[in-house]
């Protein structure tokens, strides 16, 4: 896919996309946030739409983990 087009699907998905539903708490501060799988299932349908496929992998850190998404 050509830059321009890549950037078109984007805005296209983006145009289309809600927001990611709050459906987890943080105990620590009981503050309300997107788990991964709200954001996924928030942006994958429209994404998918406009033939743009993503993959994450993982990524250790010395502090945890790291989590990268290549569209």
């Amino acid at each position: 896919m050509a830059e321009k087009t890549l950037v078109q699907a984007l805005v296209k998905a983006q145009s289309e996309m809600g927001h990611a539903v709050f459906d987890q708490v943080n105990p620590q501060f009981k503050s309300k946030f997107a788990s991964l799988k709200s954001v996924i299932d928030a942006v994958k349908p429209a994404l998918n739409a406009t033939g743009i496929a993503f993959v994450q992998r993982s990524i250790p850190l010395e502090n945890g983990i790291s989590v990268e998404t290549v569209l």
